[in-house]
């Protein structure tokens, strides 16, 4: 990721995700619940719109910082979050589905894994590769 190019196309691809996955939490989280095998209860269908509604501005960000130079102290907060976001993902869905087997490993929940997974690499690669300005 030391291009701008390249930059810009996960900032782009990362934020196009983040918003679908965003919209769908909020407008269909019965079937989100559903489809990850979790029961569709009153609780859990809020908590699923109210995390649709935190991945929406992380979004939103992502989708307006796409155009800034990112990396090293450039963008730093951006980056740093979309980092920790990938990072902490990634480590509770393989917590729960490895070590504690709590969770119902569905297709839905290897395609969260997978994109926490990507979103943790990219953000740590933008966060700790070479920045703009190094050689």
């Amino acid at each position: 990721m030391s291009g701008s190019t390249t930059t810009r196309a996960f900032m782009t691809a990362s934020a196009l995700v983040l918003g679908v996955a965003a919209l769908a939490l909020i407008f269909v989280p019965d079937a989100i619940l559903t489809a990850a095998g979790a029961p569709a209860t009153a609780l859990s269908l809020v908590i699923a719109q109210l995390y649709g509604a935190a991945l929406a501005g992380f979004a939103t960000t992502t989708w307006i910082a796409r155009t800034s130079l990112l990396g090293g102290i450039f963008g730093r907060a951006v980056v740093a979050g979309g980092a920790t976001h990938g990072i902490i993902g990634v480590l509770t869905l393989a917590r729960e589905t490895f070590a504690r087997h709590t969770i119902q490993v569905t297709p839905v929940v290897w395609v969260a894994l997978a994109i926490y997974a990507l979103l943790a690499c990219g953000f740590g690669v933008l966060m700790f590769g070479q920045t703009p300005g190094t050689p």
